[in-house]
């Protein structure tokens, strides 16, 4: 997403205050090389595109007992960015802090250029049936679409809308879902008959 980043990381205020008693290597490794940065400028400058925004880049989990440390990592790498540089970078540090690089998921970043048919179709449907004619948008999440070829997220969140997914109290107005599904059925038609 071309967002800021924005909240605060529980994990990361519980590694920089406990690092200062224990100077464990997981805790050093989230508390100095990383800290409070939703983007991994600290460890991987700025990396950025048109398509995509800025990477993001989401300490999720840490688990430190006494078998083992891990730290879970979810990063979204912009479309245009070398993936094998990053985890590169990411392998280079972890090691000065004693810790071991290891993917456990992979989804390639999805890119459908604006001006593509699919693209193209769907954004002339949401107008013609809105008056909208805001440009498309690009999101940072891990659709459904990523793993098929030839597939947009194509969403029902209307301008002005109160944004709520994900959080507490999900909720969508009946009267959009009843324009979104409007939508969609001539999208659908649209797509099957061209």
């Amino acid at each position: 997403s071309k967002d800021a980043a924005e909240g605060v990381n529980a994990i990361v205020g519980l590694a920089e205050s406990l690092s200062l008693i224990q100077p464990h290597p997981a805790l050093l490794f989230i508390a100095d090389a990383v800290g409070e940065d939703a983007t991994g400028e600290a460890l991987f400058g700025r990396i950025t595109d048109e398509p995509s925004g800025d990477l993001s880049f989401n300490l999720a989990t840490l688990v430190i007992d006494q078998e083992q440390s891990e730290i879970g990592i979810d990063i979204r790498i912009p479309v245009l960015a070398d993936k094998d540089a990053l985890v590169a970078r990411l392998q280079e540090i972890a090691a000065s802090y004693q810790l071991e690089y290891e993917e456990f998921d992979y989804l390639a970043p999805l890119y459908v250029p604006l001006d593509s048919p699919l693209v193209s179709s769907l954004m002339a449907v949401y107008q013609e049936e809105t008056g909208d004619k805001t440009p498309a948008m690009s999101s940072g999440g891990a659709t459904f679409a990523r793993t098929m070829e030839n597939c947009v997220a194509f969403g029902a969140l209307f301008p002005g809308a109160e944004q709520t997914e994900h959080q507490a109290n999900e909720r969508a107005k009946i009267d959009d879902l009843y324009a979104a599904m409007e939508i969609y059925r001539e999208a659908i038609q649209r797509l099957a008959t061209t």
